[in-house]
């Protein structure tokens, strides 16, 4: 009796989490920000519903990866990469071979597919530059924060014994958060 009862409850629970993956991967090919307020937006489901499902989508599946604090994003696996070569023909040619696939390409293709493909690398470089940017900056925020309470709290004990006078003018130079 137990497992008829419980039946209904996990095909529930399926399509609940189908929605919301339909959802997330609408909103990521749309290049939306996925939140879990935008989540209930869309799908007009409970947070409750919405956060259990984003916990399993993170520490079970691995499917979705946390970007910061509240703003989700697919985890997107790419297929195996495939074996790539190029071969210089005489004559100018140049063959590349992916996988199965085989072009030809003169030289006036082959610089243009070269610069194409550069400024590709030049913008994945520029991409990671930029979240290691922000990574550090982040810490040291952190680091800035923990700094200036640590001046306050000496500047504040220093007044204490001695009173008023310069260390007045000490902590009014001190930025207050």
């Amino acid at each position: 009796m137990n497992a008829t009862a419980t039946e209904p409850t996990r095909r529930q629970a399926g399509r609940t989490r189908n929605i919301i993956w339909d959802a997330i991967t609408d909103l990521h090919a749309q290049e939306q920000v996925i939140t879990r307020e935008v989540l209930r937006d869309v799908t007009g489901l409970k947070m409750m519903l919405i956060d259990d499902h984003l916990k399993k989508f993170i520490d079970e599946d691995e499917s979705l990866r946390r970007v910061k604090n509240g703003v989700y994003q697919p985890v997107v696996t790419p297929p195996p990469a495939r074996s790539i070569s190029v071969t210089d023909v005489p004559g100018g040619l140049l063959k590349i071979e992916i996988g199965d696939e085989c072009i030809d390409l003169w030289p006036r293709e082959a610089r243009a597919l070269g610069a194409l493909l550069a400024g590709q690398a030049q913008q994945f470089s520029l991409i990671q530059v930029g979240h290691e940017i922000g990574t550090v900056n982040a810490e040291l925020a952190k680091q800035v924060k923990r700094l200036g309470e640590s001046v306050r709290q000496i500047l504040g004990a220093a007044r204490e014994e001695k009173g008023e006078g310069r260390c007045r003018d000490a902590a009014a130079v001190m930025p207050s958060n």
